[in-house]
């Protein structure tokens, strides 16, 4: 049998086959060090390959998804014919260093939500218009709530929580369900339709004052952005839901405002540049730590109301 390069080490590990149970092991090393994992190849690091690879490759992620609430990286090769598996759990610059999970009823959840945000992840630089002093939200607040309501509205709730991953200069969103068939970010963005997947949760979010009927939700979203000076974000199916992309107002790390090239100068010049120094002593503690932070949404009391999980939805 041919073998692989990587030699074992603390954290590296070798395994013939899969097992659940190792889920306990990579839940360890998500919250130590991190480590990469082998599976189908043995502990004299030859590859033995794996019965049903295409399945686990799909499997192994879910199942640390629904066990965890981590998105990880879990990749197929093959060597003289034989398939393996390679997961790294929590060993490169995206690690989890921060988690969250915020539950409560679908009315509380968005603005729960953003108050974590604006308490831990987000920075709201000062700024001051003549003698008054003004905090606002990195993110067009309005514009972010209303991406929150489409992802609790439009969940399929038969699968696992909401994810919120937020990075040093953008934000991703997924939620469980994909986009109805025909529907893109294209249409999204246009005059469309709207196709509530969970019908009596949209309708208790309308009757609340969230969301209207008429899939004008994305419009909202595309005005706050634009008015903001922000691109706009993107929006896609992924890995079983749909996943919607941010950029922050704020790059931790250069410091300097993500601004869209065709803001108009008289916004620009309006907006004071986006220095540490202008942000509260909270702000600087929080934005020093540069890696992934993680939110995960848990609404509770849904099970009464989720409509037909058939349905697809924007």
């Amino acid at each position: 049998m041919s073998k692989i390069r990587p030699k074992e080490c603390q954290n590296v590990e070798f395994k013939s086959s899969w097992q659940d149970e190792f889920l306990k092991w990579i839940c360890g090393f998500a919250n130590a060090q991190g480590a990469v994992m082998y599976f189908g190849v043995n502990d004299e690091h030859e590859v033995v390959g794996l019965k049903n690879s295409k399945k686990l490759l799909k499997d192994i992620p879910n199942k640390i998804v629904n066990y965890m609430g981590l998105v990880v990286d879990v990749n197929l090769h093959e060597q003289d014919g034989l398939d393996y598996i390679v997961g790294r759990f929590g060993t490169d610059e995206s690690d989890l260093l921060i988690q969250d999970i915020i539950e409560g009823n679908i009315i509380q959840m968005a603005d729960r939500v953003v108050d974590v945000l604006k308490a831990k992840y987000l920075a709201s630089p000062v700024r001051f218009e003549g003698m008054q002093r003004k905090e606002e939200l990195e993110v067009p607040i309005e514009a972010l709530r209303e991406i929150l309501y489409n992802s609790i509205t439009h969940k399929d709730y038969t699968g696992p929580d909401i994810q919120m991953h937020v990075y040093n200069d953008h934000v991703e969103l997924w939620n469980e369900g994909e986009l109805p068939e025909g529907y893109d970010e294209k249409v999204l963005y246009g005059k469309h339709s709207s196709k509530p997947r969970n019908r009596n949760i949209a309708d208790t979010m309308f009757k609340a004052g969230f969301i209207d009927t008429w899939g004008r939700g994305y419009k909202k979203i595309h005005d706050g952005f634009k008015k903001a000076g922000l691109p706009m974000p993107t929006v896609k199916s992924h890995c079983g839901g749909t996943l919607v992309t941010f950029q922050r107002g704020y790059d931790v790390i250069s410091g300097k405002k993500n601004v869209t090239s065709d803001v108009v100068s008289d916004v620009v010049s309006d907006v004071v540049s986006l220095s540490v120094e202008q942000l509260t002593d909270r702000q600087k503690k929080n934005l020093r730590i540069d890696k992934r932070k993680s939110i995960l949404f848990q609404p509770t009391n849904v099970s009464s109301t989720v409509g037909s999980s058939a349905d697809r939805a924007t």
